[in-house]
């Protein structure tokens, strides 16, 4: 079919021979034409590709000029004319279509074996996956090139569309859309000139009843075709193997495309030249910094487009078909039929001449003569030979079939003959068996095709002759057949729907290559509402050319089943959108959906951006605004938006659509402007910022006094100090001073001016009444006198302020003259100065009038003998001075404290508490009452403080239970040297429960009753030999006279329990039976020691 070209053709001219030139035209569509690797036809590489099938090109082409060999990037190259040789493909699988033909393509146009057969229009789809295909497909193909043309250059030249899509990638165009739009790949070479190319079928019959070896029915086919059938007749006689190839489908790219001729083809190319060949190259390439020097991300971009362009051209592998096997050359059996018409008896011979008579036989014979099949010619109903007339004509129908199979039909025939004549014995005789006269055979092969009569004489063993006939012919089991293809397409709508549904891809893109209804309804519905299935399912449908409608679009929006990259994949696929979608996507919150939309052309209307400005959606508001929305009025949010985004156009235009701004917005407006230090912002929007506290602080910020007196003649309201803060970090006494005239309070700006170490600011809050005791510690730190002096005297600073504040300084010369200046506290700073300063300082103070007594307690407890000593010169109360030192444990201070008269009684109690032996000696020794220290000493087991005070007249019996309870023998014994009583017996007690005989000696030998019984009538006994490692204790109780058979509630004795102790109390055992213990004393329950001691 002849082609229409577009205007964009390429015109350049050759040599035609050696004597003309001729004109030939190309076009120059193809080059830099979009191209999906999956889909191309690599018998029509003008085919479109993609998915959308709507053509597409990368660049941005001009017509080209006949006398430039190289212009607007396409390079030129005429020498590339070469003819091939018309070669002849076998066709029986989808296999052999990519091996032979398609692979052979490729070889010829430089590309890599890309091609699928699914994709080529000069394949038959209607046998695909036949094991047993009725059909060999012979392609006839002439390759001829005539020209090249190349891009040599690609800069600027790339178109619009492309460039508005890669900046777009990533954003509401996915990778996948991206190359549905674009494809994977870009022809950066074309080769014009002519394929020629025809289809023709054959019916596996005709190899079935060929008799011919696979290899001869192929070389049958190639002549066939060459001598366009030339050898069905020769020399008359029909030739039993002709092939009917039936009329060629022709798809021919390029010259005449009606003539089946190659030879007369070829010189109508020139003519018209196509697209026969392209050389690819990844559109990923085209991501340069050379082309897009403004996209940040855009090595980022172009690694997503290499992998999904790897995975695509890896489809290409994996749908490449598998060899398999076939059965077309499996010939099978061929069934044949013999049928005897008529008999004549021509002569009689003489019946002495033989002992037989002749018996007529038909039959099958096979490879090596072997017979598959005979029977009679005449049955008994036919009579019998010898009866025949001669000249008598018979007419019979004597009929025998036989199935031959391959092996014999080759050499196969049949024949009549008579049978008796295997008994005939002679020279006559040939071979072992006989099967008649060559004349009576015929071979299998001629009647493959055809019915072939036979008519013969035959002579009977006898020397009767007969004239017979016969028909051979084979048994037709097939119909006849045209050269079209069958469309047949059984795959449901319903199969489509589920496999969708499933997210089954293979299954779906196998039934969409088989031909299934790319139309059906319900399949891109089922991928929405399947929450299961993922965005590559509905990809690989629309792949297939699937094309989404507005319905399935709007299904996607469904709250139920939205799912943001399912509704980008419809809308780059074509899906129309409606307007009222832009709404639903600033509720989804997905701005590349909005972009998305915008891109195909949904008009937004106001209350679009006005939702999305609500919601703070930046994006999107971005988006709608620069799409132009009509009838839109922004308010403060839509500044605010704005602002927050540090968006410069999107703020000019909603301050020109009327947008306010709080002094909020306004402020970070100025917080953008310090850091970037441009006022682009501030500048759009002070007109129409709201004058108040915020504003004025933003202002002063900025440093901006023309803008904080602006806001201030709006009548702007200082509430807080905040704008004053900021004019003192800014050092501008012309705002400050604005500010404490406008109702900012002057202490806080002080505050923050002696904070910020800003004394000009200090100085104007002080004349405007700014409370000045602060300033004194900010005037010591910097050493300034003068700032000092002339707040305690001309602003009435306080003077005991002052001189808290030189001490905390150290500065003794402005503590005198805060003294000097009058009404000084001076002894609310003693304590300091005395803990922190030198003796220089308390006499400044003391001298001034303070109280000595103050300093005394901290002098000790800093350990200043010279400030305490001058503090107790001055006055200070001596005993206050003893008891801080006892209490710090100064012996020395304590010294200097009774020098100055200090009560020793006063400090007894805080050396005893502390265990100082040494201070307490001392106090003791300089005449402290020791009443009430015993107790404490022998707490704190101090014997010597203990032997000091009982020296001095304290009372033994006051410690005595300490003593005792803390296990302390020799305490023990120097108290009841002096005196101490210890009748009662709990201090007994004490010494059994701490396992102490020696104590427990002492203690009786002193007086101390023995007459603790326990409550179960045991005694101090019994709970003795309980204990272990008891035994001298146990020893010191039975010397006090205790029964040591005393029996318990149980009627135990202290015995009993001792030796159910076992070796742990051995020697309380041993003191018991020493002491007359009875060792056949019984308990209550008649036990007996030795039970005990046994554990019965």
């Amino acid at each position: 079919m002849k082609r229409v070209w577009p205007a964009s053709l390429l015109v350049i001219f050759i040599l035609v021979g050696h004597t003309c030139l001729a004109q030939i035209s190309f076009n120059t569509e193809y080059i830099g034409k979009s191209y999906d690797v999956r889909r191309i036809d690599f018998t029509d590489f003008s085919r479109e590709t993609l998915p959308s099938q709507v053509a597409n090109n990368v660049f941005n082409l001009t017509n080209l000029y006949p006398d430039l060999p190289v212009n607007n990037g396409i390079e030129v190259n005429n020498s590339v004319e070469q003819d091939s040789i018309l070669e002849t493909f076998y066709v029986l699988t989808d296999y052999d279509f990519e091996t032979t033909l398609l692979d052979k393509i490729a070889n010829k146009t430089g590309l890599n074996n890309l091609g699928l057969a699914m994709f080529s229009n000069a394949y038959d789809f209607n046998f695909k996956d036949l094991a047993e295909p009725d059909y060999l497909f012979v392609y006839s193909s002439f390759y001829k090139k005539i020209s090249e043309l190349k891009l040599n250059f690609r800069s600027k030249q790339l178109s619009d569309k492309f460039v508005d899509d890669v900046k777009r990638l990533g954003r509401d165009i996915s990778a996948a859309g991206f190359l549905y739009r674009n494809g994977t790949h870009f022809a950066s070479k074309v080769i014009y000139g002519g394929h020629f190319l025809l289809r023709n079928r054959v019916n596996r019959d005709a190899y079935r009843y060929s008799a011919l070896t696979p290899e001869e029915f192929a070389e049958k086919i190639k002549n066939s075709i060459k001598d366009n059938n030339s050898d069905k007749v020769k020399n008359g006689i029909i030739d039993p193997y002709t092939i009917d190839l039936g009329n060629p489908k022709i798809f021919t790219i390029g010259g005449n495309q009606t003539i089946t001729n190659h030879e007369k083809w070829i010189n109508t190319i020139n003519k018209n030249p196509e697209l026969i060949g392209i050389g690819l190259e990844r559109i990923s390439e085209l991501l340069t910094r050379k082309n897009f020097p403004d996209i940040d991300n855009l090595e980022y971009k172009r690694k997503v487009l290499d992998s999904l362009i790897n995975i695509a051209e890896n489809e290409v592998y994996l749908y490449r078909s598998q060899q398999r096997s076939h059965t077309f050359f499996n010939r099978g059996s061929v069934k044949f039929k013999q049928k005897v018409t008529t008999i004549e008896k021509i002569d009689s011979g003489s019946e002495s001449e033989s002992d037989y008579t002749g018996v007529l036989f038909m039959g099958f014979f096979g490879q090596d003569e072997v017979l598959l099949n005979k029977q009679p010619v005449l049955g008994r109903q036919d009579g019998d030979m010898k009866s025949f007339f001669t000249e008598e004509v018979i007419a019979l129908n004597k009929i025998l079939q036989v199935e031959v199979d391959s092996v014999d039909l080759r050499h196969g025939y049949v024949s009549v003959w008579d049978d008796t004549k295997k008994f005939q014995k002679g020279a006559e005789r040939k071979t072992l068996r006989f099967s008649g006269s060559k004349e009576a055979k015929t071979k299998l092969t001629d009647a493959m095709n055809r019915s072939v009569t036979k008519n013969f004489s035959i002579q009977t063993i006898d020397d009767d002759r007969y004239q017979v006939e016969y028909t051979l012919e084979r048994v037709r089991d097939f119909n006849t057949f045209d050269n079209s293809s069958i469309a047949r397409n059984d795959i449901m709508d319903s199969e489509l729907i589920a496999a969708a549904a499933n997210g089954d891809i293979r299954r779906l893109k196998q039934m969409y290559r088989s031909g299934a209804n790319k139309f059906a309804k319900g399949v891109i519905r089922a991928t929405i509402t399947s929450p299961q299935v993922d965005i590559d399912v509905l990809n690989a449908i629309m792949d297939e050319g699937v094309r989404p409608t507005k319905e399935d679009l709007e299904i996607a929006f469904d709250p139920d089943y939205f799912n943001p990259y399912k509704v980008l994949a419809l809308l780059e696929r074509g899906a129309e959108p409606k307007n009222n979608m832009i709404y639903k996507s600033v509720a989804y919150n997905f701005p590349s959906v909005v972009y998305a939309l915008l891109r195909e052309n949904a008009k937004p209307i106001n209350n679009d951006l006005d939702f999305a400005v609500r919601k703070k959606r930046y994006r999107i508001a971005k988006a709608l605004v620069d799409s132009g929305v009509d009838g839109y009025i922004a308010d403060e949010e839509a500044v605010d938006l704005a602002i927050q985004n540090e968006d410069e156009d999107m703020t000019k235009k909603f301050v020109e659509l009327g947008g306010k701004a709080k002094s909020s917005t306004f402020s970070q407006a100025v917080t953008i402007a310090q850091r970037d230090k441009d006022r682009t912002l501030v500048n759009l929007i002070v007109p129409v910022t709201e004058a108040n506290n915020e504003s004025l602080e933003a202002a002063a910020r900025i440093d901006d006094v023309a803008l904080y007196k602006l806001f201030i003649s709006k009548n702007a309201k200082i509430t807080d100090n905040s704008s004053v803060n900021r004019a003192i970090e800014n050092k501008n006494q012309e705002i400050l001073e604005i500010a404490l005239e406008n109702d900012a309070e002057p202490t806080e700006a002080l505050q923050y001016a002696i904070e910020q170490d800003n004394k000009e600011a200090v100085v104007l809050s002080l004349e405007n009444e700014a409370s000045p005791d602060e300033t004194f510690e900010y005037a010591v730190k910097k050493e300034d006198k003068q700032l000092f002096e002339k707040v305690l005297n001309d602003y009435e600073g306080n003077s005991t302020k002052a001189l808290e504040a030189s001490v905390k300084g150290e500065d003794i010369e402005l503590a005198k003259a805060a003294i000097e200046k009058g009404n000084a506290d001076v002894s609310s700073q003693l304590d300091e100065v005395v803990r922190k300063k030198d003796l220089k300082w308390v006499n400044l103070l003391v001298e001034s009038g303070a109280n000595p007594d103050l300093g005394i307690e901290t002098s000790i407890t800093a350990n200043k003998p010279d400030i305490s000593k001058f503090l107790l010169d001055e006055g200070a109360n001596a005993n206050t001075a003893i008891v801080a030192a006892a209490k710090d444990k100064q012996p020395e201070m304590v010294k200097l404290a009774l020098e100055y008269n200090a009560d020793a009684t006063l400090g007894i109690q805080k050396a005893v508490e502390n265990n100082d032996t040494e201070t307490a000696l001392l106090l003791l020794n300089s005449g402290a009452n020791p009443s009430g220290m015993l107790t404490q000493a022998t707490s704190n087991l101090n014997v010597e403080l203990v032997e000091k005070i009982l020296e001095k007249g304290g009372d033994p019996n006051e410690a005595i239970e300490i003593a005792i309870s803390s296990d302390s023998v020799i305490l023990l014994e120097m108290l009841l040297e002096a005196g101490a009583k210890v009748e009662d017996p709990k201090f007994l007690h004490y010494a059994f429960q701490n396992n102490n005989s020696l104590m427990a000696e002492k203690l009786f030998e002193n007086g101390c009753r023995v007459s603790h019984e326990f409550s179960n009538k045991e005694s101090y006994l019994h709970a003795i030999a309980r204990m272990e490692d008891a035994g001298y204790l146990m020893e010191s109780f039975i010397s006090f006279g205790l029964n040591v058979n005393k029996k318990n509630n149980l009627g135990e004795t202290p015995l009993h329990l001792a030796v159910q102790e076992g070796n742990k109390n051995s020697y309380s055992v041993l003191a018991l039976l020493k002491a007359g213990a009875d060792p056949h004393a019984k308990t209550n329950k008649k036990k007996r020691v030795f039970k005990y001691a046994r554990g019965i």
